[in-house]
């Protein structure tokens, strides 16, 4: 299958102009702190937090895992089936938000994914509100995030050149995968 891409001329200084074509590369990030990063194992690819250390009365250090779109896509199939089980049954919005991050797997097996996610759940519940608004900060810090620039480098100058990328759906719209059945589009 042959994947298209997203090409942009921007003029630059004088008469030259660059062209900008959408690839990881070309893409920015906003990335954490330097002083945050000193708790991220590349590694195992998870995050350590002592509570503690900012002053917050928790016993236990806190691991994070970083989300994957493998757990993410278990998750909506837990989610799927909860509700086929029971459709009056509620979801924390806020617990979801939250789940990607405590579990380093997601089984695909559903009976197994609910032992997962109710361990989750419970440590999540044992949060008191200083603790809550800490893991919540501490998410919004660690979390790395598509900015709305690309950039390139000019083949007049050699100098990086940005330019602010725009698509009807956002950034995202990058990164969510398309299946041959959603080409025929909806309803």
């Amino acid at each position: 299958m042959k994947r298209s891409r997203w090409r942009r001329t921007v003029r630059t200084t004088g008469n030259a102009s660059t062209r900008f074509t959408v690839e990881s590369q070309a893409l920015m990030y906003e990335m954490p702190d330097d002083d945050v990063l000193k708790y991220y194992d590349e590694y195992s690819r998870t995050w350590t937090i002592n509570p503690y250390e900012f002053g917050v009365d928790y016993d236990k250090d806190i691991t994070l895992y970083v989300p994957t779109i493998e757990r993410d896509a278990n998750i909506k199939a837990w989610l799927i089936s909860e509700y086929q089980e029971n459709e009056k049954k509620k979801f924390d919005p806020v617990f979801i938000k939250f789940l990607p991050w405590l579990t380093p797997k997601i089984a695909k097996d559903v009976n197994t994914a609910k032992m997962q996610i109710r361990k989750a759940e419970m440590t999540f519940k044992s949060w008191d509100t200083e603790m809550f608004s800490f893991m919540n900060d501490v998410i919004k810090n660690i979390a790395v995030t598509p900015q709305t620039n690309i950039s390139a480098i000019c083949p007049a100058c050699g100098e990086e050149v940005v330019t602010k990328l725009r698509f009807p759906d956002g950034v995202g719209a990058l990164f969510n995968v398309v299946n041959r059945r959603s080409k025929f589009g909806s309803k």
